[in-house]
């Protein structure tokens, strides 16, 4: 036996159906729909480094100065100006560190190569103490072999 329903009780669903379906669209557009402001502020959050973090933007720190720090972005943008004399702003205050990847030049070399640097000397220092001490193993063990080497002729 085959159930029939009739068109009257059909027409609400398939109405509520589209309702969904037409929200369910909509809604991507409306995550997009953010205003240019709020996409420049998210851009310079991250490109600004927290100052009294290790290493994270401002986007990422939930430091108290990272808070502030991302209230100036936002009352700069409202102010009206570009994102360069936003990064301006920061840098007169904070110095050319507070950029996430800072202009090379001869105050920020540090930032730059000191890392590689420290690396560097570390590794060198690292080989010459263990060439150090193969060389004293080397010489005792020489030792150690002429010793039993001398030995073995005096005891003859």
């Amino acid at each position: 036996m085959i159930l029939t329903v009739p068109h009257r009780t059909l027409r609400p669903v398939i109405a509520l159906l589209a309702v969904l379906a037409v929200t369910m669209l909509l809604a991507p557009v409306q995550a997009l729909g953010q205003s240019l402001e709020e996409i420049r502020a998210k851009a310079l959050y991250n490109e600004l480094r927290c100052v009294v973090c290790a290493g994270q933007s401002i986007a990422e720190s939930n430091a108290e100065l990272a808070q502030d720090m991302r209230a100036q972005v936002d009352r700069l943008i409202l102010a009206g100006q570009s994102d360069a004399e936003i990064r301006s702003w920061f840098v007169e205050r904070y110095g050319d560190a507070v950029l996430m990847t800072p202009p090379l030049n001869a105050l920020t070399v540090g930032l730059w190569f000191g890392p590689v640097l420290i690396f560097v000397l570390g590794l060198g220092i690292t080989l010459l103490v263990l060439r150090r001490g193969q060389a004293r193993l080397g010489a005792r063990g020489t030792k150690d072999a002429a010793s039993i080497d001398d030995e073995r002729r005096g005891g003859d």
